[in-house]
């Protein structure tokens, strides 16, 4: 866990220090029972590479760009392009300067954007601040070169304080923006040290059409401060599905769908809503999941500001729950692994073995994980280690052409794994 820190230095040694509880035993099961761990495949290996790149030092965020650079984002606001190794020289280049944004957790490329100059959108926010600070510090941002100048294309989205904010982001081909939004709370309740209200769009996967011409990005509120009847009055921003604690990333999968990392709750910090007016201080444990996110469903993360209208979602529900009033995930991960950065693989190295699978990365072991899903994308069918202890303290991926999946590691640099032909 992440204690509360007063500038970016401060955040990158606590993040590096990792102190969390010890991890139990792992769980990886759908919700229909079976488990689905398997051996990983003897045909595929990697070798594990390490990028020392002096720019890099607090790195959250990576995504591949349409000029074949990596671009990490970092948490001193900073973002640094570079080359893959194989072409040569990796050329680092900053593309803006630290303090450029607040902290950013996330970094995406509209694919449905045609133009010569390198368009990229950052989610980026203010992580651990006070209880009394403004609760709706969350923006996405975008720059294009060759000037990369920060233009604010959302505000106003929730912070928690402490280190759930908006997260990572993708494009699906209609050219709606999707955002990975975490919550405010442990389980539902306020409770120090995590004692801001949820708010209306804290806690979910929010979606908002940037194709549209009268798209209004300033989202408003009608208090100043985060409470269970804070109301949305402004912004065209939307709740896609609700009930995530803190879904790190997602990925818009070429089938069409989206997945999306959750992290569960734990005990250390207490608070637990059981329903509208009914709450425990002891707190709960609860695994990280995988979720196929519908549009409509609540996933169990509880938020009284919108139980208002929705009673359901100001009840607590573990992924472990069977309760038909939320939507199971279709894995569960493994307790306090904070399982974090998702892409699809799509290379054809390993014979096109992997096309389509699932790649995830947590950062207690720094493990990297396969998920191989059924052919209607709806279910597990296994989950395999790629590659075991890549280096605890992994938070993002990004996977590229040749079959690489480049890491990111708050402590200062960047892993990566190739193919082992």
């Amino acid at each position: 866990m992440i204690g509360v820190v007063r500038n970016y230095e401060d955040e990158a040694e606590a993040i590096k220090e990792n102190k969390v509880i010890k991890q139990s035993e792992k769980i990886i099961t759908n919700r229909n029972g079976p488990e689905y761990e398997i051996e990983r495949d003897k045909d595929i290996n990697f070798n594990l590479n390490v990028l020392d790149i002096k720019e890099i030092t607090m790195p959250a965020s990576i995504t591949y760009g349409p000029d074949n650079r990596l671009y990490v984002g970092q948490l001193d606001g900073s973002i640094v392009a570079f080359q893959q190794p194989l072409l040569g020289t990796i050329k680092p280049e900053y593309i803006v300067e630290p303090g450029t944004f607040e902290q950013i957790l996330g970094l995406t490329f509209n694919q449905n954007e045609s133009s010569e100059d390198i368009t990229l959108y950052v989610s980026h926010s203010r992580l651990h601040t006070k209880t009394e600070d403004p609760p709706f510090q969350g923006k996405i941002s975008k720059i294009k070169g060759p000037k990369f100048k920060p233009e604010t294309v959302i505000s106003g989205l929730p912070v928690q304080n402490g280190d759930h904010a908006n997260n990572g982001i993708a494009f699906d081909q209609k050219g709606r923006l999707f955002i990975a939004q975490g919550g405010s709370t442990n389980a539902g309740l306020p409770i120090k040290p995590l004692d801001r209200d949820e708010t209306p769009l804290s806690g979910a996967i929010l979606v908002a059409d940037l194709s549209d011409p009268d798209f209004d990005g300033e989202i408003k509120y009608d208090t100043e401060s985060a409470t269970h009847q804070t109301n949305k009055i402004s912004g065209n921003v939307k709740v896609f599905a609700s009930g995530f604690r803190n879904p790190f990333d997602l990925v818009i999968h070429s089938n069409g769908k989206i997945y999306s990392t959750d992290n569960g709750p734990s005990k250390v910090f207490r608070g637990e809503s059981i329903s509208c007016f009914e709450d425990s201080s002891l707190g709960v444990d609860g695994p990280d999941e995988l979720n196929l996110v519908v549009e409509g469903y609540y996933y169990g993360h509880p938020n009284r500001n919108r139980g208002r209208f929705y009673k359901d979602e100001c009840t607590y529900y573990s992924g472990k729950s069977s309760s038909e009033n939320h939507r199971q995930p279709i894995a569960l991960l493994g307790n306090f692994l904070s399982a974090n950065g998702i892409g699809e693989y799509y290379s054809d190295a390993f014979d096109g073995k992997m096309i389509g699978d699932l790649i995830y990365v947590d950062f207690k072991n720094g493990e990297v994980w396969r998920v191989e899903l059924s052919d209607d994308g709806e279910r597990v069918e296994a989950i395999s280690s790629l590659y075991e202890k890549v280096v605890t303290g992994a938070v993002d991926l990004a996977l590229t052409p040749d079959g690489s999946i480049y890491i990111t590691h708050v402590g200062g640099a960047i892993y990566y794994l190739s193919p082992r032909e």
